[in-house]
């Protein structure tokens, strides 16, 4: 959704400004990082649950969710980074 959003955004200021916009998007190694750390955050979440869903209650594996809250945490961070940083790259003079 997060992505998704951006690409509209992208999309529009392209069509408003100038094509550069989406080059400037695409290249940067901050958006590859975010939507690496999205992905791996939601995979190693998905493998979690499949790993407590088949086990009793009382042997939740606490390195197992520690881990996950601890990306989940630096996902948050690196969310808020990117879409300030994104922000401000679709300001006019920025693109001019």
């Amino acid at each position: 959704m997060v992505f998704s959003t951006t690409f509209i955004a992208i999309q529009l200021a392209g069509a408003q400004y100038s094509p550069r916009v989406v080059r400037v998007f695409v290249r940067s190694r901050l958006t590859h990082l975010t939507l690496g750390l999205f992905l791996a955050t939601f995979v190693m979440a998905m493998t979690a649950l499949l790993d407590i869903r088949g086990r009793e209650p009382e042997k939740v594996p606490v390195l197992t969710v520690a881990v996950v809250v601890v990306l989940l945490l630096v996902t948050l961070g690196v969310f808020v980074v990117r879409s300030e940083e994104h922000t401000s790259e679709l300001q006019s003079p920025y693109v001019i």
